[in-house]
C-alpha cells in the first residue's frame, strides 16, 4: 500500500479499481436527464453539510472515510441528527481481511445493502469480520437507498449539480496539495489511488472543479477541502459514482 506524506504525517491511499462491472448497478443517465454542458451551474451549497473532517491515518481506507462521510451528508439533507458513524467498520468488511484498500463499489454496495454501525460498536482499526445481532441492528439503521454509476465527466456534473453526493477515484502524485485558491494541480509521478468525496460544483476562468473533502484532518488543503479539477478526472481511476436518500432512522 502507498502512501502521501503531509506535514510529517503519512496517509494510506487505498482506492482499488472497481469490482462491480458496468452494468452492476444502474447509470445515472438510465435515471435521470444529463445537464448539457452548457447549461451547467456552479451549486456551492453542499460544503455546509460535512459535520466534520475525518482522519484515515496511515490506513488505506479512503474507500470506507469517503462513503460514511458521504452518508452523513445525505442523513443531513433528509433531516436526520447526526449520527458518528464508523468508516472502520465499512472498511473492515471491504478490505478483504488486511490493511492493502477497498473499491469504492464494495463500499457503496455494503451501505446499500447492509449499512453501517456507529463507533460505539467499531470505534477503531479492526480487521475481524465479526457480525452480531446488535452490529446488525445498528448498522441497518444507517444506509443509503440509491446509487448510480458515473462513468462520465458529464454524468458526474449532473449529479454534483443536483445535490449528489460523489464519492470517486483519483491519482494522487507526489506533489498533491491544492494552492491559496483550493484548486488542485497535481504534479509528478503517481504514487497510489485515492477515494476523494465530492460536493458541490464550482467555475474559475472556465474551467469546472468538483469541491471535495479529503479525509486527512483539517490541517492538509483548506481546512481538510479543496478543489479537484474535472478535466483532469481520468477513466483509469474514476470509479465515480452518485448517491442519494439516506434511509430513516430514530438515531
Amino acid at each position: 500500500m502507498e502512501t502521501y506524506q503531509h506535514n510529517g504525517v503519512e496517509y494510506g491511499l487505498g482506492c482499488l479499481p472497481r469490482t462491480a462491472p458496468r452494468g452492476a448497478l444502474p447509470c445515472l443517465a438510465d435515471a435521470i436527464e444529463i445537464i448539457p454542458r452548457d447549461q451547467w451551474r456552479p451549486r456551492n451549497d453542499m460544503p455546509r453539510l460535512v459535520p466534520s473532517v475525518l482522519n484515515q491515518g496511515s490506513h488505506g481506507a479512503c474507500v470506507a472515510f469517503g462513503c460514511t462521510q458521504g452518508l452523513k451528508v445525505l442523513r443531513r439533507i433528509a433531516g436526520l441528527p447526526d449520527v458518528d458513524l464508523s468508516p472502520w467498520d465499512l472498511y473492515r468488511r471491504i478490505c478483504g481481511g488486511r490493511d492493502a484498500g477497498a473499491s469504492i463499489s464494495d463500499g457503496l454496495v455494503k451501505l446499500r445493502d447492509e449499512g453501517v454501525c456507529t463507533t460505539a460498536l467499531c470505534p477503531s482499526f479492526t480487521l475481524s469480520g465479526r457480525k452480531t445481532p446488535e452490529w446488525a441492528a445498528d448498522a441497518g439503521k444507517h444506509r443509503v437507498q440509491e446509487w448510480f454509476d458515473c462513468p462520465t465527466r458529464e454524468t458526474i456534473a449532473t449529479a454534483l449539480q443536483l445535490g449528489f453526493v460523489v464519492p470517486f477515484g483519483v491519482p494522487v502524485t507526489s506533489s498533491w496539495e491544492p494552492g491559496p485558491d483550493g484548486w488542485l494541480n497535481p504534479r509528478g509521478g503517481v504514487r497510489g489511488g485515492h477515494c476523494i468525496l465530492g460536493l458541490g460544483f464550482v467555475c474559475k476562468d472556465g474551467r469546472w472543479g468538483v469541491p471535495f473533502v479529503n479525509s486527512w484532518t483539517e490541517g492538509w488543503g483548506i481546512k481538510g477541502w479543496a478543489i479537484y479539477p474535472l478535466d483532469l478526472i481520468d477513466n483509469d481511476y474514476a470509479d465515480a459514482w452518485a448517491g442519494r436518500a439516506a434511509t430513516y432512522s430514530n438515531t
